[in-house]
């Protein structure tokens, strides 16, 4: 896999985070929960928006879809929320869903060398991701705390 593919592959990890966190976001009745969430929304677009950017001034076309597996995990994300409207339940589907893509990010980064640009800026994305599992799992911890 070349460079263009990985980011490619990443860009496309973090807009299927914003369509997928945006549908669990709708089904939240908790102002801070969904204020945090929009908050990373608004890190994963800009996220996608920084590999577009760097794709743009390589001259190379970024992707513009999150393809079938993002229509299929945000299809999942649609039916899970005609079953689960708690707070728990949809910050683990989100956890989960975050600590994945962080998880195949690293993975296919590593498969190859990359510049040291694209490098940076994956690892710059790596830590915004990790920072939204660290804020996640809190508001995890405090919610089960609160409703045992």
């Amino acid at each position: 896999m070349n460079e263009t593919e990985i980011l490619n592959k990443i860009l496309n990890g973090e807009k299927m985070a914003v369509e997928i966190i945006q549908t669990y976001m709708h089904h939240l009745n908790e102002p801070n929960l969904k204020m945090t969430m929009e908050q990373w929304v608004d890190t994963h677009q800009r996220n996608a928006d920084k590999i577009i950017s760097y794709l743009g001034h390589q001259g190379i076309d970024s992707t513009n879809s999150t393809g079938m597996i993002g229509w299929m995990a945000n299809t999942k994300a649609k039916l899970n929320t005609l079953f689960n409207h708690e707070p728990l339940d949809i910050l683990h589907e989100v956890y989960d869903g975050e600590d994945k893509g962080i998880e195949r990010s690293v993975q296919i980064s590593k498969e190859n060398n990359l510049t040291p640009e694209a490098t940076a800026l994956i690892e710059e994305i790596l830590s915004n991701d990790h920072t939204h599992l660290k804020q996640m799992k809190r508001f995890i911890t405090q919610y089960e705390r609160d409703n045992d």
